[in-house]
């Protein structure tokens, strides 16, 4: 995403999307008492008119066979993308869905199931997979906490954000919430945008963090939009995601 300089307050009215006592922050909840461990598993919850399922795991290039996947199908620099594929295909096992290949569209967003949303995120050390249904659409993403971005870098990252604690970890969890909230949206804007795009307020990994969009995106995420975030820390990573309820962007999320 194309870098961009310090956001301005919103003048116009806030849109407040709440789905409630949420799914996505029972995720956190289970997420955060796996502490350190950090969701090496699935971790699946529902409030009644949407159901998450999280999937995690470990992973390095030397763990292509444990997947099973098809040597075929895998080659230099897709073996992380494919294995994040393979997570999804065991979030959809257990949200009952029976599994298929997960194709790629013409932004290399993943194409879900009819009446599925979801998004899947990597990084060196760990794969992981967000689905849902009931929701309007969902990010993910995974970084390393310890990631020391350029002062140039945070810069543009940074320039739309409030922080709780600051810190190298604080500032890995923007990027990363920032990045899942490109995922989420995506789909629905379909071209890329720069990180001042949403502003995010940090309120604590235990309380999680609210994302604004700071200007008109598309007619499913305005300017003045407000979306809950969460996020967690867990051995070496932030992993943070971003949920919208069913009235926003009703399109598969992204990759």
């Amino acid at each position: 995403m194309e870098g961009a300089g310090r956001a301005r307050k919103p003048h116009l009215p806030l849109h407040r999307a709440a789905t409630g006592p949420t799914a996505a922050r029972a995720i956190a909840a289970a997420a955060n008492r796996k502490g350190s461990q950090g969701p090496g598993s699935l971790l699946a919850a529902s409030d009644g008119s949407s159901r998450l399922v999280m999937a995690g795991m470990p992973w390095s290039p030397s763990d292509v066979l444990s997947l099973q996947a098809p040597q075929a199908a895998l080659s230099p620099g897709r073996e992380a993308s494919d294995a994040g594929r393979r997570c999804a295909l065991w979030a959809l096992r257990a949200l009952g869905i029976q599994p298929a290949p997960i194709g790629r569209g013409a932004g290399g967003e993943p194409i879900w199931p009819i009446g599925i949303i979801g998004s899947i995120s990597h990084t060196p050390g760990y794969v992981c997979a967000l689905v849902a249904r009931g929701l309007g659409a969902v990010g993910i993403d995974v970084e390393r906490a310890d990631r020391q971005l350029s002062p140039r870098a945070w810069g543009w990252v940074g320039g739309a954000c409030t922080l709780h604690e600051g810190g190298v970890r604080e500032q890995a969890a923007v990027f990363a919430l920032k990045e899942a909230f490109f995922k989420l949206a995506y789909p629905s804007v379909r071209y890329r945008f720069g990180f001042d795009a949403v502003h995010v307020a940090i309120h604590g990994a235990s309380v999680g963090c609210s994302l604004r969009v700071e200007r008109d995106l598309s007619s499913a995420f305005p300017r003045g939009l407000i979306l809950h975030g969460n996020y967690i820390y867990f051995s070496a990573f932030v992993l943070a995601w971003v949920c919208a309820p069913p009235q926003r962007g009703r399109e598969a999320s992204g990759k």
